[in-house]
Formats: structure tokens, sequence, C-alpha cells
């Protein structure tokens, strides 16, 4: 989730330039607050056992950046703002390890990308609005291994590959179910065509190395 911290000062006189600190009722510390030229530069708030909680920074008095810590310590998300809405989120396991980067436009999410813990990619989705559109999944060698596409948020088509990522096969489903298979040689010749009605395998076709029908089964 993406946070915007807002800070309300009042009952005080804002400084040019420096730090002001702000305390709970119970002595601790609440927050910090920075300054330039009169103008809020960063903040930092504080958990009541006085951890670091998250720290904001801003240009020319906007949300620019906000950084959220754990209570041990460990960094647990980053997100970097434009015009004050956010744009991107970067969100860190325990370890330190990127897992997920999440790129909003407008302030909607249209692309998430997936890490393991080695750094390589595992998953790169897509999204329309929203929904889910595009999924393309890696191996660990970071090799593209499939690709499926979604139509309002159902799948319609799924490409495989092979481990030097050329094209294996195609499936083209409606309504989720799986209308056609294309299967491909690793030179990228059409080695057959599988069509289904209802699931059930309707016709066969096979095709030699230059394209030509060996047959047309049904």
């Amino acid at each position: 989730n993406i946070t915007t911290l807002i800070i309300f000062l009042s009952g005080c006189e804002v400084p040019s330039n420096g730090e002001e600190e702000n305390f709970r009722e119970d002595g601790t510390l609440k927050s910090t607050v920075t300054f330039e030229d009169g103008v809020v530069s960063k903040s930092e708030n504080f958990r009541e056992d006085e951890t670091l909680e998250s720290t904001v920074t801003f240009e020319d008095g906007v949300v620019s950046k906000t950084e959220i810590f754990r209570e041990d310590g460990t960094l647990e998300s980053i997100v970097t703002s434009e015009n004050g809405i956010g744009s991107k989120s970067e969100n860190f396991r325990e370890d330190g390890t990127l897992e997920v980067i999440v790129t909003l436009e407008d302030g909607v999410v249209s692309k998430e990308e997936i890490f393991r813990e080695d750094g390589t990619s595992e998953v790169i989705i897509t999204l329309e609005n929203g929904v889910v559109s595009r999924l393309k999944i890696y191996s660990e060698d970071e090799t593209l291994r499939a690709i499926r596409n979604l139509e309002n948020g159902v799948l319609s088509k799924e490409e495989t590959f092979r481990e030097d990522e050329t094209l294996e096969s195609i499936l083209t489903l409606e309504n989720g179910v799986v209308s056609r298979v294309q299967n491909f040689s690793e030179d990228g010749t059409l080695e057959s065509i599988v069509t289904l009605e209802n699931g059930v395998v309707s016709r066969v076709q096979n095709f030699s190395e230059d394209g030509t029908l060996l047959n047309n089964t049904k």
C-alpha cells in the first residue's frame, strides 16, 4: 500500500531553516521536520518506542519519496511520487533483497515486477485500468518461459518458450477454455495445429518443414 504522510503544524512558528521536533504527551519523540527556506524538505516519523517508522522527502513542499521501515530498522518499502502522487513502489524483504516493484500511472497500478531472493526477475505483470492483462514468466536464469495474455482478467492466450527462448507453443482460449494449440519446431516453423471444441479435440493438422499440410485429421 502506498502511504502519504501529511504533517499539520499548528501553534508554532515555522522556522526558515533547520529542524523542528514534535513530541507526544508522554514525552516520546513523534516526528522531526526539516525546513529549507521555510518549506518542509523532510520529515521523520517515529513509533511510540521511538524507532523510525518512516522518512518522507519533499520537493518544493510536495512529497517526492516515502521510505517505510520495520520495527527492527530494516527498510520495508520506498514509494516514489510525482506531483505528490505515487508513481512507483519498491518493496523489500527483511534481508534487504528487492521483492516487488509496482509502477503506477495516475495513481493506478500499471505494472508489477516480482523478483526472487537472488535478484532475478520471476514475473512481470502488466495491468490495464488496474486489471491484469499480461504475465511474462521467467526461469531462474532469466530466460523467458511463458507469456500469458488475459482479457477482462481471463486467460485468452499463452505462449510457451524453450530454454533458448524459441517459441514452443501457442494456446488460444475462449472463455478460459482451450480452443486451439499451435506447436512449433526449434527453427520456428509450424509443426501442428490442434483445434478443440468445448475442450475436446476436433481436428489435428500436421505440417512439413516447408509449411506444407501433411494431414488434416478430424
